[in-house]
C-alpha cells in the first residue's frame, strides 16, 4: 500500500522578507524527498506568516497537520529539518508524540533520527542547539531595536499604520501624517465619540451619520 505523505513548511523571523522564497525552497525539498521515497503527497502545508512563525504558538498548519493525523489522513510528516516543528525539545516532543499517537512519523530532509538510543539523542543535541540560536536571535534584533531607538528610529516594519506615511531618511525611520487618511480616522473616531448614528446589524435598514466633507 502506497504511503501517504504531508509535507509541513515553516519560517522564522529572520526569514520574512524572503518568506516566499523560503517556504517554497522547502516544499520543494520536502517534494523532492517524498517522490524518492514513492510516497504519495496529500497536501503541502505552509506557515505564511499571517498565523505565526517562529517562537510563535499559534501556528494553524501545523494544527491541521495534526487534525489531518487524528483523521488517519497520512502516515508521514516530511520537513526540511526537526527545527522546523519547533526549537523548543519540550515542545517537540509533544508534538511528535501526538503525531505517533496517530501512527504518523517526522521524517527530516536534512538528518534521519532512527528511533534507538543514540537517534533520540541527536535529535535532542539538535533541538537543544536551535534552541540556543533562537535565543541568540531574539537578543540580536533585540539590540537592534534598541540601536534605532537611540538614534531615533522608530521600529518600522513593511507598512505604516493607517494615518501616517512611513518616511526613511539616511539609518532612521519616521512617521509622518497622512492628512487625507487622518480625516478618515478623526471622523470615526467623532463618529465613535459623539454617538451620532446607529448601524442595525441584519437589519432591513443601516442607518449611517450624514457624510462629513473632509
Amino acid at each position: 500500500m502506497t504511503k501517504r505523505a504531508v509535507l509541513y513548511a515553516r519560517v522564522n523571523g529572520g526569514d520574512r522578507k524572503n518568506e516566499g522564497r523560503n517556504l517554497e525552497s522547502q516544499l520543494e525539498m520536502c517534494r523532492t524527498y517524498a517522490a524518492n521515497k514513492g510516497w504519495k503527497i496529500i497536501v503541502e502545508l505552509a506557515e505564511d506568516g499571517q498565523g505565526g512563525g517562529g517562537a510563535s504558538d499559534y501556528l494553524p498548519q501545523l494544527n491541521r497537520a495534526l487534525e489531518l493525523a487524528s483523521k488517519d489522513g497520512y502516515d508521514f510528516l516530511v520537513v526540511r529539518a526537526i527545527d522546523r516543528l519547533s526549537r523548543d525539545r519540550r515542545k517537540l516532543a509533544m508534538i511528535e508524540g501526538e503525531l505517533k499517537r496517530h501512527g504518523v512519523k517526522v521524517v527530516c530532509v536534512w538528518g534521519e533520527y532512527p528511533e534507538f538510543p543514540e537517534g533520540y539523542l541527536h535529535k535532542t543535541i539538535k533541538a537543544v542547539i536551535a534552541r540556543h540560536e533562537r535565543i541568540k536571535i531574539t537578543e540580536r534584533m533585540l539590540r537592534g531595536r534598541q540601536c534605532k531607538a537611540k538614534r531615533g528610529s522608530i521600529i518600522a516594519h513593511s507598512k505604516a499604520p493607517y494615518g501616517y506615511d512611513l518616511v526613511h531618511d539616511g539609518d532612521k525611520y519616521s512617521l509622518v501624517i497622512n492628512e487625507q487618511q487622518a480625516g478618515v480616522v478623526r471622523l470615526i473616531f467623532n463618529w465613535y465619540t459623539q454617538g451620532k448614528g446607529q448601524i442595525l446589524v441584519g437589519g432591513s435598514q443601516d442607518l449611517l451619520p450624514p457624510m462629513i466633507t473632509i
